[in-house]
C-alpha cells in the first residue's frame, strides 16, 4: 500500500477516536517523503505489555524506514494507564480483552488517517 506521506519528517504522535476511546500511535516519516512522492507503510505492533515508543526503540524500524523510504507506525495498545498495554486477541490479555477493544478498528482508522 502506497501511501500519502504527512506533512513533515520525524515522530509525530497522533491519536484517534476508536468506539468512542481515544487511542494513541506514533507515525515516523523519513525525510524526503511528500505528498507528491507516496510512500509505504509499515505498522510495528508492540508486545503484550509493551508500548509504541519502546518498539519503536527495540526494532530500530524508523531507522531502516529512513534508509528505505517508508512510512512507520507504531500502535499503542489498551490500559489502565500508560504502562502494560495489550491487544485484543480475543482469549487474552488484560484490559483489551476486558474492555472488548477493538484493536481491527483502530489500525484501520490509522491506515485511514495516515492515508489521508
Amino acid at each position: 500500500m502506497l501511501l500519502a506521506a504527512p506533512a513533515r519528517a520525524g515522530d509525530v504522535t497522533h491519536e484517534v477516536e476508536v468506539g468512542g476511546v481515544a487511542r494513541s500511535y506514533i507515525v515516523h516519516q523519513p525525510p524526503g517523503t511528500t505528498l507528491q512522492r507516496p510512500a509505504p507503510l509499515v505498522i510495528v505492533l508492540h508486545g503484550g505489555g509493551g508500548r509504541a515508543r519502546q518498539v519503536a526503540r527495540a526494532t530500530r524500524f524508523s531507522e531502516l524506514a529512513d534508509r528505505e523510504g517508508f512510512i512507520v507506525a507504531y500502535p499503542n495498545g489498551t490500559g489502565r494507564g500508560p504502562l502494560l498495554l495489550t491487544w485484543n486477541a480475543r482469549y487474552c490479555c488484560g484490559h483489551a480483552l476486558r474492555e472488548n477493544a477493538d484493536d481491527v478498528a483502530f489500525i484501520a482508522a490509522l491506515i485511514d488517517r495516515v492515508a489521508a
